[in-house]
């Protein structure tokens, strides 16, 4: 619980999970009020901030708005609110917009995108048969970063293609964000142009990932249903009932297949004991709860360890940001045993998790404990080499995370309820 202001002096975070702070009638009445009565400490007065979307679920309310400019969103600059329904009150604002766009360019300024298509083009001459734009935006963004390089060239994309471009300059840019379709190999590519300058500031494969479907735990039986009767041994249908259908992406078939391989997280086999992992002619990881089917286990590992490293990306921490690096796990490991094990001294870095008891990969306050010693790694912060104190931040982490999903609040101060089951059969 508690405030986070910037250098500046601008509220950036938000956070009341008790929904104790800012009851009203309504759960959109206490997004209203808040953003009426915090708008000086959230510096939105000065700026042209619109409501863009909307959506309520059984639990919560969350209301995003967009920051526009000269009549032009900035992209990534918004602040999203989330209310509890049930008690009305605000219990998380998460705030990135640009309070200070002094040096934001005129739109008056910018080039046509006939005058830029040429340059936006250039990039894919020699390597594909053709290339066209087929979408423009004019936006403004705020010059920072770049799209990770993957580690070897993609079928459609190398890796000197992908890094063409210009060093993030930290300004706030009117630009031409294009999607350019290519064929020979046909692919999508983001290309975003300086629109006043007309050079290319970067690119990105657009189609670098797809949209899989996987079924997994939300956030394991235990948690769902606080139900102390099951167990990793548990019937099928009483596992499944505990799952849910999601999203994630994964890289684009390779052969004809697809595999549980994304930007931070590969599922691979090299512990026993052995177990091909996953490969599907269509994007679809969706599969019976272990034991029915093992594969379940690396649809499990891959979604949330997927999720867990997007989400801390999310919080912002340049060390981390900077030092994390895409890890392999293998879901059916430790040959067999009640045990799972993060190698950082390995590259890539590896996660291995046993199938003993109720499977590790089964459960996600497991899954994250391992991938926050990552964490300690990438940061720097072994603190001596304290393992007790390591493993006591990796424990809370990840109760703390799962708490996200844990609507009910079914022990949410458990990290392992699920497979500490006392019930598992063990």
């Amino acid at each position: 619980m508690g405030e986070h202001a910037d250098a500046d002096g601008v509220l950036r975070t938000y956070v009341d999970p008790g929904a104790t702070l800012t009851r009203a009638p309504t759960a959109r009445k206490a997004i209203d009020r808040f953003m009426r009565a915090q708008s000086k400490d959230l510096k939105t007065d000065r700026i042209d901030l619109r409501e863009v979307d909307s959506a309520e679920g059984a639990a919560t309310l969350r209301v995003r708005y967009q920051q526009f400019h000269h009549d032009l969103p900035i992209v990534g600059a918004t602040v999203q609110a989330v209310a509890d329904v049930k008690q009305a009150a605000v219990i998380q604002v998460d705030h990135t917009a640009e309070i200070d766009v002094v040096d934001a360019p005129d739109p008056g300024t910018a080039q046509p995108l006939d005058a830029v298509r040429k340059s936006a083009l250039a990039p894919f001459q020699g390597d594909f048969e053709s290339a066209g734009v087929i979408r423009d935006e004019v936006v403004y963004l705020r010059d920072t970063t770049r799209p990770s390089l993957p580690d070897t060239d993609y079928p459609t994309a190398s890796i000197a293609l992908l890094k063409k471009g210009r060093k993030p300059d930290g300004a706030l840019h009117l630009v031409h964000d294009l999607l350019v379709e290519t064929t020979g190999p046909f692919e999508h590519f983001r290309v975003v142009m300086d629109a006043v300058s007309g050079k290319l500031l970067w690119l990105a494969l657009a189609g670098k990932y797809v949209t899989a479907g996987l079924r997994v735990f939300m956030p394991d039986p235990v948690t769902e249903s606080d139900d102390a009767t099951v167990h990793g041994g548990s019937s099928t249908a009483t596992l499944d009932a505990s799952c849910r259908d999601v999203q994630a992406e994964v890289a684009p078939a390779v052969g004809g297949r697809f595999r549980l391989d994304g930007d931070w997280i590969r599922c691979t086999d090299w512990d026993t004991p052995a177990f091909p992992q996953p490969e599907e002619t269509s994007p679809d990881f969706s599969y019976q709860p272990y034991p029915a089917d093992r594969a379940f286990l690396s649809a499990k590992a891959y979604y949330w360890l997927d999720s867990f490293a997007r989400y801390l990306r999310s919080l912002g921490n340049t060390t981390l940001n900077t030092n994390m690096v895409k890890a392999e796990v293998d879901a059916q490991a430790y040959d067999g045993a009640d045990q799972s094990e993060w190698h950082g001294t390995l590259t890539p870095p590896r996660i291995r998790f046993g199938e003993g008891g109720a499977p590790d990969a089964g459960d996600l306050g497991v899954i994250a404990h391992e991938y926050a010693h990552g964490v300690f790694d990438w940061l720097g912060a072994q603190h001596g080499g304290s393992g007790s104190y390591e493993h006591s931040v990796c424990d809370a982490l990840p109760a703390i995370y799962r708490d996200r999903f844990n609507p009910n609040g079914h022990r949410s101060t458990e990290t392992f309820p699920f497979d500490n089951n006392a019930s598992r059969g063990m």
